[in-house]
This record gives structure tokens, sequence and C-alpha cells, in this order.
């Protein structure tokens, strides 16, 4: 079955999976909480504080993604296309959307 999904669906959708894709990027370079904290010795920061094994530069560029990440997969859950299908045909068009939208990510 092939959807004919709205541009600005298809845009934000695309726009989605960049966001998720650099937003993983930075978490892979990143070392865990338990690495920061075996090399630092210390099992917590002060609030306010980047995470340990974070710069502030980091921590601020995650949260950054992580908000557009809430903000577009928002947008796309509210889109009006969703409300024209019903039943396995909703479930199929967003499955479908996934993959012309992230297929090249």
């Amino acid at each position: 079955m092939t959807f004919d999904f709205p541009d600005e669906l298809l845009h934000t959708q695309k726009e989605l999976c960049r966001v998720r894709s650099e937003r993983s990027r930075l978490l892979a370079a990143l070392p865990s909480f338990a690495e920061a904290s075996a090399q630092s010795g210390a099992a917590h920061w002060a609030p306010g504080d980047p995470p340990l094994g974070r710069s502030r530069e980091q921590a601020e560029q995650e949260h950054q993604l992580r908000g557009q990440e809430t903000e577009l997969a928002a947008a796309i859950q509210a889109h009006p296309f969703w409300a024209t299908l019903s039943g396995p045909a909703l479930v199929d068009a967003r499955s479908a959307l996934k993959y012309a939208a992230c297929q090249a990510e």
C-alpha cells in the first residue's frame, strides 16, 4: 500500500530522523555515568552542573536535541493526515512514513 504523505509531514519526519541520528552520535561519543564516575572518583554532581564526563556545552546540546526530538515527534503525532486513516492502514502509514523519510539515515 502506498500513501501520499503531505510534504510538511514528510519533511517533519525527515527532520526527526536527522535530530535522532545527531543525538545518538552525540551520546555514543560521551562516557556513560558509570565510566565518568570511575574516572573522576565522584558518584554525583551538584544541581545545575553538567553530568559527569560531559562539558556544559555537550549537556546543553543534548538537552536541545532532546527538546527538538520531542517537539518534532509531537508535531508528527498531531498531524491531521492521521485522521484520514484508521485500523491497519494507520499502522501501515506510520511505518511507511518512517521508512520513506529515514531510509537514507
